[in-house]
């Protein structure tokens, strides 16, 4: 029992920090907007490249825009590594940890 709710911290645990790690690169990417010249949008397209999920993003969104960019990588539910799929855990369920005791040595 012990062994499965400490596997499934760890994978809640290592959910939760891809999903930081994604909202610090559009962060990031927003500040840098901020001192970029107008129409300066090329830097978009390497967080994507980030999380390995190109070729998933050009089938969902035909252009590459600051908008498609961040959708894709914040709430698409068809996008693994999008931060919503990250706190959903991408599925699993933790553990319950509700404590329970081993069945007595000898009774019946």
């Amino acid at each position: 029992m012990l062994s499965r709710v400490a596997e499934s911290i760890y994978w809640i645990s290592r959910y939760i920090e891809r999903a930081e790690n994604v909202a610090r690169f559009i962060d990031v990417n927003l500040q840098l907007m901020v001192d970029a010249p107008m129409g300066f949008e090329q830097q978009w397209l390497p967080l994507v490249y980030t999380t390995g999920d190109e070729e998933a993003f050009r089938e969902r969104y035909p252009e590459v825009s600051p908008e498609a960019v961040v959708q894709f990588l914040t709430f698409d539910p068809e996008n693994p590594n999008s931060i919503l799929r990250c706190v959903q855990g991408r599925g699993r369920t933790p553990v319950p940890c509700g404590r329970s005791s081993p069945p007595r040595c000898g009774s019946p």
